[in-house]
């Protein structure tokens, strides 16, 4: 990965834990409520959220209704807005490997079940305060996704989504031609000078899109949340391809092999079966990259919040723009798709 991972994160939250007042009283650990259970990597989306909703309300100034909007987990956030800021020029971003003992460090400082933790993270800054080398987040945030206890996209919907990238079996030229269309690294983009949207593509590629759109649909909220957040973040992470070298299609290849997958009864059965189906995974979540406005709708909106304001998510009462972008996604979903 390269560049240092600034000061140590452990240090930080101590000197915040001590600076003063945060959570009251002393810093003795049988001062807190802290449990070797994590709260964040490992555990459903469901239940990371339940616990998150459970340490928003008990912070200062933050109402109820306003943490119940909170739709993602505010890690998700936090990584979001530090690659936005600092990763979209590094070459490599979310393929190159940040330092295994920082993202270790971090991983861990996140999943503690300490509310006096989550309390000095917020009045620090966060856990990525200080953080030089937007890959340790970038592999922070991969390593998070992947040890979701389910894929993103649901095991229940894998043969579906396969089933759209067999579009290009039926129409090879029109879903190839939005992937190319949309790689602002091809000599199609560079030709018509256009990257993203459809363009000239035939209606072909547009029910394909259609289709994905569908699907995403059929996901459970938090899941299609998630889901969102990730592709808009490898949208504006893959508009800057031609300085980090990470186009749609490279961050499908990082990405696919864990958002989707099947289930399977041995790990030579999963081995085999991800190296027949590498080729439609990563067409997928390609798709699912460029087109994400017109597969997510509204919720977009959250990358380019924390993208022009620089949002958090410190902020808790700035989703609430968002949730209701969602609200009405949610209503007006079966009329999209049709």
């Amino acid at each position: 990965g390269g560049g240092g991972g600034g000061a140590s994160v452990t240090s930080l939250v101590s000197r915040a834990l001590s600076a003063g007042n945060v959570g009251g009283g002393g810093s003795s650990r049988n001062d807190t409520d802290e449990d070797d259970t994590g709260v964040l990597f490992g555990l459903a989306l469901d239940d990371a959220l339940r616990l998150q909703l459970q340490r928003l309300v008990v912070q200062p100034n933050v109402s109820r209704e306003a943490a119940a909007r909170v739709r993602v987990p505010l890690f998700v956030s936090d990584c979001a807005q530090h690659i936005l800021l600092h990763g979209l020029d590094s070459s490599g971003i979310f393929r190159e490997s940040g330092a295994l003992s920082k993202v270790l460090e971090l991983k861990a400082v996140y999943n503690r079940n300490d509310p006096r933790m989550a309390a000095a993270l917020a009045a620090s800054g966060g856990a990525l305060q200080g953080i030089k080398d937007p890959n340790i987040v970038a592999s922070l945030l991969k390593l998070y996704v992947r040890e979701l206890p389910a894929p993103l996209l649901t095991f229940e919907l894998y043969s579906k989504f396969l089933g759209v990238a067999a579009a290009d079996v039926a129409q090879p030229k029109g879903l190839k031609a939005i992937v190319e269309q949309s790689n602002p690294l091809s000599p199609r983009a560079r030709a018509s000078g256009h990257a993203g949207g459809f363009g000239e593509v035939d209606m072909s590629a547009r029910a394909v899109v259609a289709d994905l759109h569908r699907l995403v649909c059929e996901l459970p909220k938090a899941n299609r949340h998630l889901l969102a957040t990730l592709m808009g973040l490898l949208w504006v992470v893959s508009r800057s391809a031609h300085r980090n070298k990470m186009s749609a299609s490279n961050l499908a290849v990082v990405f696919g092999p864990n958002i989707l997958y099947g289930k399977y009864n041995s790990s030579a059965e999963q081995s085999s079966a991800m190296q027949a189906d590498t080729t439609a995974v990563c067409k997928v979540v390609t798709l699912l990259i460029d087109y994400q406005e017109e597969i997510f709708g509204g919720r977009a909106a959250m990358i380019r919040r924390i993208r022009s304001e620089g949002g958090s998510g410190q902020d808790v009462a700035g989703d609430d723009d968002d949730a209701d972008d969602d609200d009405d996604d949610d209503d007006d979903d079966d009329d999209d798709a049709e």
